[in-house]
């Protein structure tokens, strides 16, 4: 399931990277796509997403390099858009809450898509000039 989803991740990558963001002003829809695919993604397979959230990275495992892998490609598939690893991070930890709080039921899909929406927004919005 993890190779899988690791494949999803490349070829989300890969469609993005010819594109790329313009320097300095990301454009906050483009964003939106990409983060809301992989919030899709985890949420719509919920095998995938019990692995991610179940397994432990334990030095020297296939499984441990192949989350690395996921990490990674996640991390650059949205750093492709937004041009801000850190920023990515904090988008792909957000994507982590939001599903979690669907699957649980303390969201509703539609108010979890406005959220990430607007985390989007805000992190695009709030950068310091270059």
């Amino acid at each position: 399931m993890l190779a899988l989803y690791r494949k999803q991740l490349t070829e989300l990558h890969a469609a993005n990277s010819p594109a790329g963001a313009p320097e300095g002003d990301v454009p906050a829809q483009a964003l939106v796509g990409v983060v809301m695919e992989i919030f899709h993604m985890r949420l719509m397979q919920p095998a995938v997403e019990q692995c991610l959230s179940k397994a432990v990275y334990t030095k020297g495992t296939d499984t441990t390099k192949l989350l690395r892998e996921i990490d990674s490609t996640a991390e650059k598939a949205v750093t492709e858009v937004s041009g801000d690893a850190a920023t990515s991070r904090v988008l792909l930890l957000t994507v982590t809450g939001l599903v979690q709080s669907v699957r649980c039921r303390r969201l509703s899909l539609f108010e979890a898509e406005g959220d990430l929406k607007k985390a989007c927004f805000l992190l695009t919005s709030s950068r310091p000039a270059a």
